[in-house]
């Protein structure tokens, strides 16, 4: 009985590991792939030839660098603001006792009730009235690569080539960092859920 469980136990990580590794493998495959061999009737797992000429558009025929290094000044920039006030923010409410500290634990978890998505109009409405549309300021909590993206979306071409090379070098720093840190990760996940 325990080898039956064990046995559909590791079937069904395979499952999800397929199901969570396939699109990328793809999305790789892709990106080494030409145009006329990317959408043909009977695609090959594995090119004949790396081909990279994808990767050589993307960074001579478009603005994708100059949106990589907005993303890292960015991206650090908030990094940076978010760990020091949520730092500061978690230990005021959870360390001193003053009048309102509920009802601002309160307002702080209503705010995930709405999606960000919300705040997109208003949010560029002052951010005109302040003179901060196309700066750094005005587009901190903003994401550029994936606005990025869109510059090989025409009205009637898609260039898929080149969104798979960009969507490539997008995850390697994701990845990269994940996995340099992933120890850490677990390790505050589980600190969490184990009592002495």
């Amino acid at each position: 009985m325990k080898g039956i469980k064990k046995l559909l136990r590791v079937i069904g990580i395979a499952l999800l590991l397929s199901i969570v590794i396939t699109p990328f493998l793809w999305m790789l495959i892709s990106s080494f792939t030409p145009a006329e061999s990317l959408f043909v009737k009977n695609p090959s797992l594995i090119p004949k030839n790396l081909w990279f000429g994808w990767y050589k558009n993307v960074f001579s025929s478009s603005n994708v660098p100059q949106y990589f290094l907005n993303s890292i000044i960015v991206s650090s920039t908030v990094m940076v603001i978010t760990v020091v006030v949520s730092s500061l923010g978690a230990y005021s409410l959870t360390r001193f006792k003053y009048k309102g500290r509920n009802f601002l634990s309160h307002l702080i978890l209503c705010t995930y009730i709405f999606p960000p998505i919300l705040l997109m109009l208003p949010l560029n409405t002052i951010l005109n009235g302040l003179n901060l549309i196309d700066t750094y300021l005005g587009i901190i909590l903003a994401h550029l690569i994936p606005i990025g993206i869109r510059e090989f979306i025409a009205h009637y071409d898609i260039r898929w080539g080149e969104i798979m090379a960009t969507s490539v070098l997008i995850s390697i720093p994701v990845i990269v960092i994940f996995i340099s840190i992933q120890k850490y990760f677990i390790a505050g996940l589980t600190s969490g859920a184990l009592k002495e």
